[in-house]
């Protein structure tokens, strides 16, 4: 084992498990605005970071905000300078409405796989647009954001 494979394993092991799939180490220092990481276990848009003083027997305090991608709840948390934190990389897939009963979605893939696990989102006028539209017998295609093994409806699109 190289000297860098060494650090790596060791930078690896030192990130909290948080039991969230799909997760990769980042140092704190390395979060942009615009990037993602997890704040307080949830999976965040980072929309604001900055770094206090050193003190005079501390590291400097990195301060990162985000918005939850699923809730849109705001979280803020601190850390020491260097700490590596657990950062993801959401996915952005579309589907087709093949169906609605009630809450639930029947989803067609470009592949032509069906899926039935998803419920119309909780945004009111997001579920409205695409039951009306479903319901005038329009094209409906739904972009379905997932990340650290959570999914959620984010845009409707009428063709």
């Amino acid at each position: 084992m190289t000297n860098s494979d060494e650090e790596y394993q060791a930078f690896n092991t030192s990130v909290p498990d948080s039991g969230l799939p799909d997760t990769f180490p980042l140092v704190v220092n390395e979060i942009k605005i615009g990037g993602y990481a997890i704040i307080k276990n949830f999976p965040c848009k980072i929309y604001d970071t900055h770094k206090s003083k050193m003190g005079k027997h501390e590291h400097a305090k990195v301060t990162v905000v985000g918005i939850d991608i699923f809730s849109d709840k705001k979280y803020e948390e601190s850390f020491p300078g260097g700490t590596p934190v657990l950062s993801f990389v959401p996915k952005r897939n579309n589907y087709q409405v093949a169906n609605i009963d009630g809450k639930q979605l029947s989803l067609i893939n470009d592949d032509g796989d069906i899926r039935d696990d998803l419920d119309l989102p909780t945004s009111e006028e997001l579920s409205a647009m695409i039951v009306k539209s479903f319901n005038d017998g329009e094209t409906v295609t739904v972009s379905v954001l997932s990340a650290v093994g959570k999914e959620r409806i984010v845009e409707c699109k009428k063709d």
